[in-house]
Order: structure tokens, then sequence, then C-alpha cells
């Protein structure tokens, strides 16, 4: 399961998470992919906020710990 699907089970979540999440589902750009760089570059290329930038860490940490993704 690639980053993009698997933050979409944080979708109705009010956190920063859950913006990156909703953020992720209406841009059709955002890359389907399981590379950190890839996904990192992405979303500064954005000109991502400090916030979303922290957010997305902290989403990578919990994907890469979880058992289907390790």
């Amino acid at each position: 399961m690639t980053f993009k699907q698997w933050i979409l089970q944080y979708i109705n979540e009010d956190s920063p998470i859950g913006d990156l999440a909703r953020d992720n589902k209406v841009d059709p750009k955002f890359p389907d992919s399981n590379s950190y760089e890839e996904l990192y570059s992405y979303l500064f290329s954005q000109n991502a906020s400090h916030l979303c930038l922290q957010s997305f860490e902290k989403a990578w940490q919990l994907y890469k710990s979880t058992a289907t993704n390790a």
C-alpha cells in the first residue's frame, strides 16, 4: 500500500495528519509513491508549510511502523 492510499484512513480526523490526508485526496498530482524523498520533495515544491512538512514526517513514521508496510 502506498503512502497516498494509506493516509486516506485519516481523512476524517481533525488533526494535522487529517489535513494532510484531505490535501492528498484533492491533489491529483500527489505522488502515489512509497519514496520518502519523492513525497517530501513534492510537498516542498508545492510550498508546503512547516506544519505540513512536520505532519508528513509524523505520518511517515507511523506509515513505516505499520506491519503491512514494514
